[in-house]
């Protein structure tokens, strides 16, 4: 299972958790379109669908949190840092956060055009499909990768991997 692959099943997963509508994470995703937003769920609720362990990482960080720019926002985080093996390994840190956007579409209006972009600043971003969701995937200089997917038209996941990362490590998350 790749990680992209693990971050769709988790999709599905925190729908049917959630008792959302999983079908538009089977095929292709309906286009992204203006809609009414809604009120997003409680902090709680996202936290609840977030991973809380995996195995070899330690849990650095936790928290889930309603934000505010012109629509509120629930946003969960989780960070996790790498348990060295041996003495002298790199400590690699990980950060997955999942955003309900209430379909407020200033918000998710990035998942909406499908063409490459450049950032201007060192990262390169392309937006594509990612595992049949809108997302995109961003690389920094500095090897770091940043995945961002859309489902339900609503809910953005975002996972930050850091340089050095390899496969195996990946799919945990």
């Amino acid at each position: 299972v790749s990680f992209i692959s693990s971050i769709w099943i988790s999709s599905v997963l925190f729908c049917l958790f959630m008792g959302l509508p999983a079908s538009p994470l089977y095929g292709q995703q309906a286009e992204v379109r203006k809609q009414l937003p809604v009120m997003p769920l409680m902090p709680s609720e996202l936290s609840a669908a977030m991973p809380n362990a995996v195995k070899g990482w330690k849990l650095k960080q936790a928290t889930a949190k309603n934000t505010y720019t012109k629509w509120i926002q629930a946003r969960a985080i989780r960070v996790f840092e790498s348990e060295p093996k041996r003495k002298g390994d790199k400590i690699l840190t990980v950060s997955v956060k999942l955003t309900d956007t209430g379909r407020f579409y200033p918000s998710i209006q990035f998942f909406a055009n499908s063409s490459k972009l450049n950032s201007g600043k060192g990262a390169s971003s392309a937006r594509k499909r990612v595992v049949g969701l809108r997302g995109s995937e961003q690389i920094f200089p500095d090897g770091r990768k940043l995945i961002r997917a859309l489902f339900d038209g609503r809910f953005i996941l975002e996972v930050l991997l850091p340089a050095g990362i390899d496969d195996a490590q990946s799919e945990l998350f």
